[in-house]
């Protein structure tokens, strides 16, 4: 049997519950828990636009500090951008219309990997601290031109970034249709500048690559017809298969 508490000890717990529960700490036994009303879409990232918040709590600080005085963060801030942007920036473009490269033949498909590795941009710098990622979380965005072919799978692309980083975006580029066509009244470049990116700078059009892109699909569709190897392929049997939405 468990000890009985002593009057004057119940007395004073009873008390102290009764005025947590006037003070509204406590929620009175038989009130339904209030719930938060759900926050808008349009309002979930009015504070931060989606990035990490970079408040710091006390049993943090050691590790900021430390981090702080590692030779990478001791170096000005001019020279730590001149590395990030070096880190981020792709030369040209970031191509986002090629997911792999391939060949198709007739009785099935089959993949290989492209003979010339592409360069990779570093994505992962905002994972390294609280204080490079202040600097970086947005740099890739700010620094790249990215390509797209169609003006929807840019649009798909774009309603999966975060405010912050649609913000950042400055320079884009299309290769189908005509960028000038008008819609409603607005060019491409306005729509996007007032709907998606407020900071974008240049809207631009290589008709000279997505020409060379039709030209080896023709070769790909005449090798078909003619039977050759048994394969529908373009030079070095590869071919564009599908759009890459989700990179990043």
């Amino acid at each position: 049997m468990a000890p009985a508490l002593r009057k004057s000890t119940r007395d004073k717990t009873e008390a102290s519950a009764e005025a947590a529960s006037r003070a509204g700490f406590v929620r009175r036994s038989g009130t339904p828990r209030a719930t938060r009303a759900p926050v808008p879409r349009n309002k979930r990232y009015a504070r931060t636009k989606g990035l990490v918040s970079l408040e710091k709590t006390k049993g943090l600080q050691h590790i900021t500090i430390a981090n702080a005085n590692s030779p990478l963060l001791r170096l000005p801030p001019e020279i730590r951008n001149i590395i990030f942007e070096h880190a981020t920036r792709k030369p040209l473009r970031v191509e986002l219309y090629f997911i792999r490269l391939s060949r198709c033949s007739i009785s099935g498909y089959s993949s290989h990997s492209h003979k010339t590795l592409p360069r990779h941009i570093g994505l992962k710098l905002p994972q390294v601290c609280r204080q490079v990622y202040a600097e970086t979380a947005i740099l890739v965005y700010r620094v790249n031109r990215f390509s797209f072919v169609t003006k929807q799978s840019l649009t798909k692309w774009l309603s999966k970034r975060l405010p912050a980083q649609r913000e950042a975006i400055e320079h884009l580029e299309l290769f189908e249709g005509n960028i000038e066509d008008i819609d409603k009244g607005k060019t491409v470049f306005q729509e996007l500048k007032e709907t998606s990116c407020p900071n974008l700078r240049s809207l631009t059009q290589d008709k000279a690559t997505m020409n060379k892109v039709r030209l080896r699909q023709q070769r790909a569709m005449w090798r078909w017809e003619r039977g050759d190897d048994g394969f529908i392929s373009g030079d070095d049997e590869e071919t564009w298969v599908e759009m890459m939405y989700d990179w990043f």
